[in-house]
């Protein structure tokens, strides 16, 4: 199964075979300098030094941290620069943009001794591109079910990268479907097409390439999906129909020119789902925020749950969750609610003495905008809450036995 995933070589490098590809923004000669500062100006200021943060592994230097971070302002976003300690040490190469909040992302630790050319950059995304795909290719829950996380972002040197592979939904059971999400910001650096093409090297039966763009600048989160571009590069949207996600014995379908957040399944809470599976046997379930159903459809086919109750605010989720509780045959056990207000609705289940032995919270935090009158109307800003959080957590305090 994983030698029949691996693709073949590329047909950029059969003789004979010339492929027109944009190239790199232009680097500079030499490259531009990011200097660390000696102590970070960040409040408070307490830790570790940001060259000994970005020494043990950090992925990201924040502008605090940067002395010259005045002199970077002219750069486009996505230029490549070099890392310097403040005894102008290298601490290797970035990936810019001036912009965001997080200025600089690491990108190798170790510098060339030569000059930073666009074919290193390349070779170089090529190259992790590659080993990440193969070595996701090698986990026995992707073999298998030829689903899951191909690529992790910085965990696997691709900074702000994140692909998923899923399976078209053929009368065969054959064809593969990649979600690619990248979370970064770059207006001439084409790092996100050099790496989609290697993986899409490395899959044989790729039927459709779905891609979420950030299109921010400063690479804020919390405008509901507004901040990303949703684009199909490969195939039609028939064939997104019915796509499908396989997790232990259970099928979930989901819309994937839907924006990023809910087209892309959360692959990282798999463990935490199998673990739940021995709690809920012949117990009654609430699942609060279910999205597609993930968690309380499995506990209902996996977990043997004797009831499970599932509440979301959003008509898409509550529709795709009931013909995910179709399509895994546990309608019957399964009650999915739409409600316009779960605090409301949890208030009200515990006034009305409803005990449930097992709770599901998804308390994700509320990203609210505040307004700065010295900046006029453009002048918004996104700040982080969780102040929802703490209210639907009160307001579900059940009885769990």
């Amino acid at each position: 199964m994983i030698s029949s995933l691996l693709m073949r070589p590329s047909l950029s490098r059969i003789p004979g075979v010339t492929i027109l590809r944009r190239s790199l923004a232009t680097l500079s000669n030499p490259l531009p300098v990011a200097q660390l500062r000696e102590k970070s100006m960040m409040k408070p200021s307490c830790g570790p030094l940001p060259q000994r943060l970005t020494e043990s592994g950090h992925p990201w230097v924040y502008w605090p941290e940067i002395e010259n971070i005045k002199e970077l302002n002219p750069l486009p976003p996505g230029s490549i620069v070099r890392l310097l300690g403040p005894d102008g040490s290298d601490l290797g190469l970035g990936l810019l943009n001036r912009s965001s909040s997080i200025p600089v992302r690491v990108l190798t630790r170790s510098s060339p001794s030569s000059t930073v050319t666009e074919d290193y950059i390349s070779a170089l995304l090529r190259r992790r591109a590659h080993k990440a795909v193969s070595r996701s290719l090698a986990l026995p829950t992707i073999a298998r079910h030829r689903c899951g996380r191909l690529i992790t972002g910085e965990a696997d040197g691709l900074p702000g990268i994140t692909c998923d592979l899923l399976r078209a939904a053929d009368d065969k059971g054959r064809g593969s479907i990649l979600i690619f999400k990248f979370d970064t910001y770059g207006e001439e650096f084409s790092w996100d097409k050099v790496v989609r093409d290697e993986v899409c090297d490395s899959i044989h039966d790729i039927t459709a390439v779905v891609v979420h763009k950030m299109n921010w600048r400063k690479e804020r989160h919390g405008a509901d999906g507004k901040e990303f571009t949703t684009t199909l590069v490969r195939g039609s949207e028939s064939v997104l129909d019915g796509a499908y996600v396989v997790e232990g014995q259970t099928h979930f379908q989901l819309p994937l020119m839907d924006v990023h957040h809910q087209s892309m399944w959360p692959f990282h809470e798999a463990d935490m789902r199998q673990r739940l599976q021995p709690c809920v046997r012949g117990r009654t379930v609430l699942d609060v925020s279910c999205g597609y159903g993930g968690w309380g459809i499995r506990a209902a086919k996996e977990g043997a749950a004797a009831e499970v109750v599932m509440l979301d605010e959003a008509v898409r989720a509550v529709r795709f969750a009931e013909t995910n509780s179709k399509i895994n045959g546990v309608d019957d056990k399964v009650s999915i609610l739409l409600r316009n207000d779960l605090e409301n609705e949890l208030e009200a289940m515990a006034a009305s003495r409803l005990f449930f032995d097992v709770v599901i919270l998804h308390a994700y935090p509320q990203i609210k905008k505040r307004e700065r009158v010295s900046f006029g109307q453009l002048g918004r800003e996104l700040v982080a809450s969780a102040e929802g959080c703490v209210s639907i957590t009160t307001a579900s305090n059940m009885r769990v036995g």
